[in-house]
């Protein structure tokens, strides 16, 4: 499989907020200069975010680690402009549709999509260590970002050694690139400024999913997602709420006439969650099985575009 990576991890990333007018301020600007997108995302920040923030958003370029972790999630693309991506809609659509608070769900989905050869192994060297995750500092958490360095180069070292610009391997990486990445990742993950899980929620993730740092993830990640934050299995969801969900989805997630298969799966989890979920396999047939569905390939090999064109 392809290592699930993110590789431009920047310390003071991880703010969930932050992360939010980053891609607010993508959908809102529409350029193609990056130094334009800082500017417009420092100068229209919300004054009690900012001065919550402190001296970490001085400067245009301060706005880098939020951007590039939106990138990394892939909430946003640059195709000639910064563009918010099928992802990034479902995000703000979340974000907005709950009062502005997290989506929590549709975040760590993303997370454990993209970053999981590195997350997992990290995480549980820091479980490991006995030390309390909300406690550990920084500093403290670099040998352990260290030692996932080189669990994720001995399973995916084939695909690393040929990627541009290379990816340092394990006797080059440096103690300063480790604190960026162990970094991003507490704040995100355990911080309060992130989705402040706790110790018992982040020792079930990882038994619920350390087979699968290096494998695929199952049809079913969402029922193992929602078990390790709530604590119970959810229910699947039956098929009149399943088709009333996609509609309302659909509408709101839609481009011209189409909307992604993926965020959507996404997004309508995060609704159903924790109470509730659906597998993509399901989700996938029936979209692909309806009369009143329509279907065409995606740029990415692991999606599809659908568009509702009648009754389903």
């Amino acid at each position: 499989m392809k290592a699930a990576f993110m590789r431009f991890m920047i310390k003071d990333a991880g703010n969930v907020q932050l992360l939010y007018w980053a891609v607010k301020s993508a959908q809102e600007l529409n350029v193609d200069s990056q130094y334009a997108l800082w500017e417009y995302f420092i100068s229209n920040l919300p004054a009690d975010i900012k001065e919550k923030a402190g001296r970490r958003l001085n400067a245009p370029r301060s706005a880098q680690p939020h951007l590039s972790m939106a990138r990394e999630l892939n909430l946003l693309e640059l195709r000639g402009r910064w563009l918010v991506t099928a992802h990034g809609r479902a995000f703000l659509e979340l974000w907005e549709r709950d009062k502005h608070n997290p989506p929590k769900f549709f975040l760590l989905m993303l997370l454990l999509n993209y970053d999981r050869s590195f997350l997992i192994p990290f995480f549980k060297r820091m479980l490991d260590s006995g030390k309390s995750p909300e406690k550990l500092t920084y500093k403290e958490a670099v040998p352990m970002a260290k030692d996932a360095w080189k669990e994720l180069w001995k399973n995916c070292w084939h695909e690393l050694s040929s990627i541009e610009p290379p990816i340092p391997r394990p006797e080059e990486i440096s103690t300063h690139t480790c604190y960026h990445h162990a970094a991003a990742r507490l704040r995100f993950v355990v911080g309060q400024e992130g989705l402040g899980l706790r110790k018992d929620q982040l020792l079930k993730l990882l038994e619920n999913f350390s087979d699968y740092a290096f494998r695929e993830l199952p049809d079913h990640f969402c029922f193992l997602l929602g078990h390790a934050i709530s604590g119970r299995m959810p229910e699947p969801v039956d098929m009149e709420e399943l088709k009333e969900r996609l509609k309302d989805a659909f509408l709101r997630l839609k481009g011209l006439a189409y909307a992604s298969a993926r965020a959507t799966f996404y997004y309508v989890n995060e609704i159903l969650l924790p109470q509730k979920a659906v597998e993509w396999r399901e989700f996938s047939s029936f979209l692909r099985s309806s009369k009143g569905i329509s279907v065409q390939p995606s740029f990415s090999s692991d999606d599809f575009i659908f568009s509702i064109k009648g009754v389903i």
